[in-house]
């Protein structure tokens, strides 16, 4: 049976990617929504897309997104929807089996949870939302009896490891990174594409990239940040291991790709893309497990999980504004990462001990205002 899938944010690199797989399987796959990321300003893409997928209905934030797109380019068939007020007529306007998110930041969370309670089932290929909002979207999940699916390699890992097993048999997680050489402080933002590359090398120098990993199966799974530990690796080799209550242990190799994901999620097969694969028997490989004491960000990621609440949020929050002012060049020079996110954290009127949705979009809001305020160039400053 064909399922129809509509795909949030499909002009990004992600959206692009998963409709090259959905492609392939025609018989299995209808594409019957699309929506329009503005943050990437490629309306050509997203009329290239509406274009060769022929879907029902399309939906842009804004109307001014929409009047972009010169009169006449899409079919009389098309449904079009703008404005948030109309995403939920636009989840409602066809026949819906799969939401597919590509989106990332805190104004998709609310598309996300909408399409939750309209009882779609999820499938979230950037995380960003899931680290935004914390527990929320896992919960909701969970509540209306909606499946939720994360692309990431760990949780995907973990899904497999969980198959034939409970979350309460796991006894230890332990995540990989790779050894750099690099330092932060020789990082070019001009050396990165997009604001997404950038941040991805950024968090895997300060090894937060594990840690927000560790954040999601904690969300997913419930399992405490004191069941898990962090190593690195002279090569990227393993993704994940875990250890059981049995004595038993299963571990991941990173070889797995985008692909194979989406035939465990998509087709329910587990079977490998043909690709040549390292001989492990024949590789040196060190490991050595991370001394938390010589990061302190990820010490104080770690901490913020361990006291719960709205502290990892917080910690996410902060990270991710200050990586995307060091991006755009807007970050004072010498401004000290870790004291500004202590600084965050360690204000009591930020914490919530159950935070909901708006009091999530409201410590955003805050952050933001205190981080351009405090610690970002000014225009003006730019001019002189």
């Amino acid at each position: 049976m064909r399922k129809d899938i509509v795909l949030l944010g499909s002009n990004t690199d992600l959206g692009i990617k998963i409709i090259e797989l959905f492609l392939k399987y025609p018989n299995k796959f209808q594409i019957v929504g699309l929506t329009y990321d503005r943050t990437l300003n490629n309306q050509d893409v997203f009329l290239k897309q509406v274009k060769c997928l022929n879907p029902k209905s399309i939906y842009f934030d804004k109307l001014e997104d929409y009047k972009l797109i010169p009169e006449n380019e899409f079919s009389d068939k098309v449904d079009v929807f703008y404005e948030d007020e109309s995403f939920i007529k636009f989840i409602k306007s066809t026949e819906i089996d799969i939401v597919v998110s590509s989106l990332r930041g805190g104004s998709c969370v609310k598309k996300i949870l909408s399409s939750i309670h309209e009882y779609k089932d999820i499938t979230i290929l950037d995380s960003a939302p899931l680290l935004y909002s914390g527990a929320i979207i896992v919960q909701e999940a969970k509540s209306k009896g909606v499946s939720l699916n994360v692309f990431t390699y760990q949780v995907f890992s973990l899904v497999q490891f969980l198959k034939a097993r409970r979350t309460n048999d796991v006894y230890s997680l332990h995540f990989f990174s790779s050894k750099h050489t690099e330092k932060v402080k020789d990082i070019d933002p001009e050396d990165y594409k997009t604001y997404f590359e950038f941040i991805k090398k950024y968090n895997s120098l300060i090894k937060t990239k594990i840690l927000f990993e560790a954040y999601l199966v904690n969300y997913i799974y419930n399992i405490p940040i004191s069941q898990m530990s962090f190593y690195e690796q002279s090569k990227p080799v393993i993704s994940i291991a875990a250890q059981f209550k049995d004595g038993s242990n299963l571990l991941n190799m990173t070889s797995r790709n985008f692909e194979s994901i989406f035939n465990y999620y998509f087709l329910d097969s587990d079977l490998l893309i043909n690709q040549k694969y390292i001989i492990y028997d024949s590789l040196t490989l060190s490991v050595n497990k991370i001394d938390i004491n010589n990061y302190e960000l990820l010490k104080l990621g770690i901490n913020a999980l361990e006291n719960g609440g709205s502290n990892p949020i917080l910690f996410y929050l902060a990270l991710d504004k200050l990586t995307e002012l060091m991006y755009t060049k807007k970050l004072k020079i010498g401004t000290d990462i870790y004291k500004v996110i202590v600084e965050i954290i360690s204000d009591k009127e930020l914490h919530n001990k159950k935070p909901d949705l708006s009091f999530i979009y409201a410590l955003d809001k805050k952050i933001s205002i205190r981080l351009n305020d405090k610690y970002a160039i000014k225009e003006k400053d730019n001019k002189k």
